[in-house]
């Protein structure tokens, strides 16, 4: 969840055991319009390697979904799955909320001060790279 009043935002971190590779994120409860000022619930992901360096980075948002722009898993209330776009090995994943439309909105009412942009993440897929360890 981000705090829209300080844009601090909660992390989550996964460490994984092996080095992974193809990784897809399948995230829940992002919402389309969410702050009723024309911007989406969204996130941002970064990618470590085994050392902690960061190899990659990207967004997370509704126009991101595998199944096409804006596209939402059927009966679900914003549930994407989004594919991190990078070709290095990932030994640990770290995701965090921003403010609405990637920060470029800001919640209209006040009781969104304190959500700007909250998700979860419903499921995770990878392929582990076998022969190699993953953390630091």
């Amino acid at each position: 969840k981000n705090n829209g009043q300080t844009n601090v935002s909660e992390k989550l971190r996964l460490d994984f055991d092996t080095l992974v590779g193809n990784v897809t994120l399948k995230v829940g409860m992002m919402g389309l319009n969410e702050g009723k000022n024309g911007f989406d619930e969204t996130g941002k992901w970064t990618a470590y390697d085994a050392k902690g360096k960061k190899v990659a980075n990207g967004l997370l948002g509704p126009e991101y979904s595998t199944l096409g722009k804006d596209v939402k898993v059927k009966k679900s209330y914003g549930s994407y799955p989004i594919e991190l776009e990078t070709s290095k090995a990932i030994a640990s994943l770290e995701i965090e909320a921003t403010g609405f439309g990637h920060g470029a909105g800001s919640p209209i009412g006040k009781s969104y001060g304190e959500n700007n942009s909250d998700f979860n993440v419903m499921g995770i897929s990878f392929d582990t790279l076998p022969g190699t360890q993953g953390g630091f």
